[in-house]
């Protein structure tokens, strides 16, 4: 058994900070439907190979220090939305073994697909990531992530896994682990604070009212369209 310290999720106070204007609309959204899943981001990892979960379960307690998106919450107080950089202390991996199944691949697919039609709690402030290391046997495990778009899209995903992978690579070869580029997002607040006050966007805000305000139907494969879906449908077929 490995023994790998990292950096600790420890208790802090929380940081406060406004909403970027994308995280608005998403908020707006949810809020017209709060049961919806649309804004949910999900994707799995399929490692062939065996996995340490202890050294897996530290990586990931790296990187949740390093991805500060991942430790927001969003808080409404006196009639304003905002974020709040909590520590993430609460957080802890969840590990599921369906080694022991007839169909170990089908059993995890049916524990993903039944993970995913819980609804992030966003109006209250809970945690909006879901981070799970499923057994299939001792040589292939699926590593799960899921999120609200409001904290992550489908990229940063990309950008968290493959982050995750060089700190397990580099603690499991005991060697230092290469800086992170995560930015934080105080950062982000500012740069979207200082575009605001720009003639940039004054210039933008003047071009975009201007534009004539007519609708333009889409152009459909089907003729038609249907509302967007919690889970969609589709089906694949091989030609010749």
């Amino acid at each position: 058994m490995k023994h790998v310290m990292g950096p600790q999720v420890t208790d802090a106070p929380s940081t406060s900070l406004p909403l970027l204007a994308a995280q608005l609309g998403v908020w707006v959204a949810q809020q017209l439907e709060p049961e919806s899943l649309v804004f949910h981001v999900s994707q799995f990892a399929d490692i062939a190979g065996p996995v340490d979960a202890d050294v897996f379960d530290c990586a990931l307690g790296r990187v949740l220090v390093e991805a500060e998106a991942l430790r927001v919450r969003i808080v409404e107080r006196g009639g304003e939305v905002r974020q709040e950089l909590v520590s993430g202390s609460d957080w802890s991996l969840t590990r599921v073994d369906v080694s022991g199944l007839a169909d170990p691949e089908g059993g995890a697919r049916a524990w993903m697909r039944e993970d995913m039609r819980r609804p992030f709690d966003l109006a209250g402030g809970g945690r909006l990531f879901t981070w799970a290391l499923l057994k299939l046997s001792e040589e292939r495990f699926f590593w799960y992530q899921r999120c609200h778009h409001i904290v992550l899209d489908g990229y940063s995903c990309s950008l968290v896994a493959r982050r995750v992978a060089e700190v397990y690579t580099a603690l499991v070869r005991g060697v230092p682990c290469p800086e992170a580029s995560f930015r934080s997002l105080g950062r982000l607040v500012e740069q979207d604070r200082d575009y605001r006050d720009s003639p940039q966007h004054e210039r933008d805000r003047d071009f975009w009212s201007a534009r004539p305000l007519t609708e333009v139907e889409p152009l459909l494969l089907s003729g038609r369209s249907a509302p967007p879906a919690d889970f969609p449908l589709q089906q694949s077929a091989y030609l010749d």
